[in-house]
């Protein structure tokens, strides 16, 4: 937030040569030395992307399946440095982690209890056997910063494609349609 440090993700090499799922690094500007920043603690390649500062720059958010292959979860971390903590235990599919201004809310974009991974570009699993009328909607998420725990907040019956906080942190505003996106 204050322009002192940069974070993104990468694609890189496992010990292996297989192409890790995505890494995420942070490096304190200018020409500070890249540190990698993750929730895995086993050494092999994750899921880890979409890191967000909180406003004071302390404190990264990101997103990693390191407890659950396959299953994200919002993990956070000191961005100067040290180890990460997990803060959702959730099944579904999360994206887009905003933090709210004060900090005490990390904002995000889920399709509670769904496999299938979203967007845009990702092929939609085919319908087999029985075919049914369940919606898979992705909603407005809001997880405390400091309990972990989770309160959908956007309206059940609407698809959330993008949103963004209010500056004062009490609404959101958002693109959305009716039903199944």
């Amino acid at each position: 937030p204050n322009g002192g440090r940069v974070a993104w993700s990468e694609k890189v090499l496992d010990k292996q040569g297989q192409e890790s799922l995505g890494t995420i690094f942070v490096a304190d500007l200018p020409g500070g030395k890249s540190r990698r920043v993750t929730a895995a603690q086993d050494g092999k390649p994750h899921r880890e992307w979409g890191a967000a500062f909180s406003p004071d720059g302390r404190t990264i958010a990101f997103l990693s399946d390191a407890a659950a292959r396959g299953q994200l979860q919002i993990w956070l971390a000191p961005a100067a440095g040290g180890a990460a903590r997990q803060l959702t235990r959730i099944k579904g599919q999360l994206d887009h982690l905003l933090w709210s201004s004060d900090a005490t809310a990390i904002a995000f974009l889920f399709v509670e209890g769904s496999a299938q991974e979203t967007g845009a570009l990702v092929a939609y699993k085919p319908d087999s056997g029985v075919v049914q009328e369940a919606f898979e909607e992705q909603r407005i998420a809001v997880a405390d910063a400091k309990s972990g725990q989770v309160r959908s907040v956007s309206p059940a019956d609407m698809y959330v494609y993008d949103y963004d906080w209010s500056p004062d942190g009490a609404t959101f505003a958002a693109e959305a349609v009716k039903g199944s996106g």
